[in-house]
């Protein structure tokens, strides 16, 4: 794997580097989409900043309390630059809230926002994935097959790959030119419908899965459960009559 890129003096991990590439181009295409639905882009940048700086910020304190003996003895380590002293799950609610306070705050219609976003976040996710392939972080099950890769002393599927090429073909199923008369929000749903069932498919190739009792995996079944959430979604936007105005040009 290629946990690091080297630039002159600079290693740079791969994993952090691709996320924040992802993240960059999840904003700069959802401004660009909002701006087409005649929204203001420059929400979605905004909603973002707020949602890093709350993220960081919360994530960090959340991992303080957790480990407060630590942080007690070196209280130094609450501005350490390591990703690592973060509560990630934390982290990720604190963001969301904070994006969704400052767009109820400017009165942003979230269905539309959603649909500008949904592209951007299948190509971000991919790129995720990619992060996690070349850092190791990511694994699949051992396989015989020939395009293995050997990783932590087995040949495996490349199982992040997987869900990199299934993320970059939602990515351009929902750039493709939109049928007009769509309600507001069906792109979002289009994207979590298909996400969620790439997981619920892909991730029976992957080894770095949490179980649930019973052997189940849990990524599948969240996959499983997010495909009937959008399929409940979709069967109510279809019985809406409040077309959302459809992107004049797409990224």
């Amino acid at each position: 794997m290629y946990p690091t890129l080297q630039l002159g003096p600079l290693a740079l991990p791969t994993g952090p580097l691709t996320l924040i590439l992802g993240f960059w181009l999840f904003l700069a295409s959802g401004a660009r989409r909002a701006a087409h639905k005649g929204l203001d882009g420059d929400h979605v940048y905004n909603a973002g900043f707020y949602a890093v700086l709350a993220g960081l910020i919360g994530g960090r304190i959340v991992h303080a309390l957790r480990y407060w003996d630590a942080y007690a003895a070196q209280p130094m380590l609450l501005l350490s630059l390591n990703p690592g002293a973060l509560a990630a799950t934390e982290a990720i609610a604190i963001a969301a809230f904070a994006a969704w306070l400052y767009l109820r705050r400017h009165g942003v219609p979230l269905a539309s926002l959603f649909d500008a976003l949904a592209p951007g976040a299948a190509l971000a996710l991919a790129l995720a994935d990619l992060g996690q392939f070349l850092s190791g972080d990511a694994f699949g099950m051992p396989t015989s097959v020939p395009w293995a890769v050997t990783l932590w002393g087995a040949d495996r599927h490349p199982a992040p790959l997987y869900q990199m090429a299934a993320e970059l073909a939602i990515a351009a199923w929902l750039w493709r030119p939109r049928r007009p008369g769509r309600n507001a929000g069906w792109a979002a749903t289009e994207c979590l419908f298909l996400y969620s069932s790439s997981r619920l498919f892909l991730d029976a190739f992957r080894a770095d899965v949490f179980l649930l009792p019973g052997g189940l995996r849990g990524t599948q079944v969240l996959g499983l459960i997010g495909g009937l959430i959008a399929l409940a979604l979709a069967y109510l936007q279809a019985g809406t009559g409040d077309p959302a105005p459809e992107a004049g040009a797409n990224l």
